[in-house]
Parts: structure tokens; C-alpha cells; sequence
């Protein structure tokens, strides 16, 4: 089955995975229509454990920042030749997220009702169509901001960084470095003067 539906969770995997806000576009009103019809599914029509667990240890949050969000989010809704995760509907129809044109056709022309899929087998996912179509048709506007965002997590690691160092030279100021080895396993430094330890492990272990 093809997956689609599938976003970015976070700036790891932006080149593999597009953000819903890269993929916004504007649908003819009925074929919105049909479409959202198409693949919404009611899941609370569903009665199962797996549904039960899923809800309990299942959350998202539209990263639209809508205010919208759901329970039993890893659950998926399949018609036998496409699947999707349950919150599709929510991106195409509040947000015009755009489908690939191929699902599309297959959605309204399709005489099969989508169902609840109680375990999904992930050996029988291909998601290879989704992410070259991503690709294709993405618009990278995201991409100063996810930019941003690893600079200043760069940013922060070079501040906590230079913290420890400052720290190490400071103890190693105060109180002196003596003869005798570190005895932390594996360190090959001095310890400090009346300690066992040297300043870096003190520091970065204790």
C-alpha cells in the first residue's frame, strides 16, 4: 500500500520529509469536498484495545499552531491500495494541504470504503511514492526557518561548551593539578590538588 500523509516531525528530517506548510496549495471546492469525505474517518466509531492503547499513548498537535490536536494519532485509515494517518482530513480540509493528483483521481473515483486499520504492517507500506512526490512538489519556504533553528541549537552548544571549559580552568586556577592520575575510568588527565578526580571529570560527570 502507498503511505501518504506523512510530515516532517522536526528539523532532523527536513531534506527526507516535507512540513505540511510546504505542501499548501488550493483544491476546486467539490473536489475538496469529495476528497475530505474520502478520507476522514471517525475514529471513535472504532471499539478495540489497540484503539484504546493508541489513545492513551498517542498525541498530536496541528503544526499549523490551530489549537487543534488528537488522541490515537499512530492509527491509519486504508482503502487497499493508499493509506493514511487518522488527521489527514484536517490538513486538507482546514489547512489545503495538497494531495498527490494520482490519489486524487483513485479518491473520486473510488467505489471502496476506506476502514480502520487495526495493525498496521509496515512491511506492506511503501512510502518512496510519498517522499519523491514531496519532493517534486514542496516549496522549501521553510527552509530559513529550520536554518534558524539549527543555528541557534549550534549557537547553544558552542554556549554550554565554552561554559564547561570555563568551568575546568577555573578549578584547575583554584586548586591546583597535582602528580597523581584521574581516577575516572578511562582518563588519561591530572587530578586536582587533594582530589581524586581531575577538572574535566568533576565537571562534565559528577
Amino acid at each position: 500500500m502507498k503511505l501518504i500523509g506523512r510530515w516532517c516531525a522536526g528539523h532532523e528530517d527536513y531534506e527526507l520529509l516535507a512540513p505540511p506548510q510546504e505542501l499548501v496549495g488550493q483544491y476546486p471546492t467539490e473536489q475538496k469536498r469529495a476528497i475530505v469525505e474520502y478520507i476522514y474517518f471517525d475514529t471513535n466509531s472504532v471499539d478495540s484495545f489497540a484503539r484504546m492503547l493508541d489513545t492513551y499513548f498517542h498525541k498530536h498537535r496541528c503544526v499549523f499552531g490551530c489549537g487543534t490536536d488528537w488522541t490515537g494519532t499512530s492509527m491509519h485509515i486504508s482503502d487497499g491500495e493508499w493509506v493514511w494517518p487518522v488527521h489527514l482530513a484536517h490538513y486538507v480540509q482546514q489547512h489545503d494541504v495538497m494531495l498527490p493528483e494520482q490519489f486524487i483521481q483513485h479518491a473520486l473515483r473510488s467505489t471502496d470504503e476506506p476502514k480502520f486499520v487495526e495493525h498496521l504492517d509496515r512491511s506492506q507500506i511503501d512510502d518512496t511514492y510519498w517522499l519523491q512526490w514531496c519532493r517534486e512538489n514542496r516549496s522549501y519556504s521553510e527552509t530559513e526557518v529550520i536554518q534558524a533553528i539549527r543555528d541557534a541549537q549550534d549557537a547553544s552548544e558552542a554556549s554550554r561548551l565554552a561554559s564547561i571549559n570555563e568551568q575546568i580552568k577555573k578549578l584547575e586556577r583554584e586548586s591546583g593539578i597535582c602528580d597523581t592520575p584521574c581516577r575516572y575510568s578511562g582518563c588519561s588527565s591530572m587530578a586536582l590538588s587533594g582530589k581524586a578526580f581531575c577538572a574535566k571529570c568533576i565537571v562534565e560527570k559528577h
